[in-house]
């Protein structure tokens, strides 16, 4: 097998096809990016040679997306990038080492682990729980734990995987604080044996009763060992689930941080012209703001 390190261009790299990640944020990779400017690439990324002179990228594709920005802003002296030139990797391989390189880096949702290692099982890489453990070097537990996640509903997932958008309380001049927050793990999966009980009471409900659920143990910042408890008295009958207040909190039309805005096009179709004023408001604000705070 072959270890040789050479520069190879940008130009003729194509993706892993098994890479696992489904996005790579803006604000990080910039931080790569101007890393990379400072101190010079410190690992290389791997590769395997494919004909026609072109390279799959092995690992390390967060790292040549730095190199495109690099090379987009200052040019060709960026155009090429160290790599470690591997040979002999079958699909199993390919796969497996995009997956662990993503872990072993905490590069990935939980979501995007699962969606990674179903796709295995559905291309035929491998079969068992017991298969995937052996090829991605994982213990067999937390196999199951990520596919029963991906298996479990949209809802569910989408808290892991983007978070949502939460209430904590009222400043003093009225004016609501939010914060955007994740569900861990294992608590998901204590939805997930929740949302199947609420189907079976009642089906078209059951992913909006657990959608407040979530956003109340996000909100109260639940442990695990309180999701754990409010899904079995809940399911017992010993739990009353949290009602609607006030009007449920949405998800967010659009975010804010020092680099980006974002609108979410999805929520601006219904949203109300109160929604869309503070829109327009805050996108002027942030087009008004010193360059320096941009």
């Amino acid at each position: 097998m072959e270890h040789q390190v050479r520069e190879v261009s940008l130009a003729v790299l194509n993706p892993n096809p098994w890479q696992p990640r489904r996005s790579m944020d803006a604000d990080e990779l910039a931080t790569l990016a101007a890393s990379i400017r400072e101190q010079g690439l410190l690992q290389p990324i791997v590769v395997q040679p494919l004909e026609g002179g072109r390279y799959v990228i092995v690992a390390g594709h967060r790292r040549v997306a730095a190199y495109a920005k690099l090379q987009e802003a200052e040019g060709a002296k960026w155009s090429r990038i160290p790599a470690v030139v591997r040979t002999g990797l079958d699909d199993a391989k390919l796969a497996a080492l995009a997956y662990t390189e993503n872990v072993a880096r905490s590069a990935l949702t939980p979501v995007e682990e699962g969606r990674a290692l179903q796709a295995m099982v559905e291309n035929g890489l491998a079969q068992t729980n017991e298969d995937l453990a052996a090829l991605v070097q994982q213990p067999v537990a937390r196999i199951k734990r990520l596919r029963r996640l991906v298996a479990g509903p949209r809802v569910i997932r989408d808290a892991v995987d983007s978070g949502f958008m939460v209430t904590l309380g009222t400043d003093a001049d009225g004016t609501e604080r939010r914060e955007l927050r994740k569900l861990e793990l294992n608590s998901a999966l204590c939805f997930v044996r929740l949302h199947e009980a609420f189907k079976l009471a009642a089906p078209k409900k059951a992913d909006e009763r657990i959608d407040r659920v979530i956003r109340k143990a996000l909100a109260g910042n639940w442990s695990v060992r309180r999701c754990e408890t409010f899904v079995e008295a809940t399911i017992a009958g010993r739990e009353e689930e949290p009602v609607t207040d006030s009007a449920p909190v949405q998800a967010a039309l659009f975010t804010e941080t020092k680099r980006r805005f974002v609108v979410d096009l999805s929520l601006a179709a219904s949203a109300s012209a109160e929604q869309l004023a503070e829109v327009r408001a805050a996108f002027e604000r942030a087009l008004a703001s010193e360059p320096g705070q941009r």
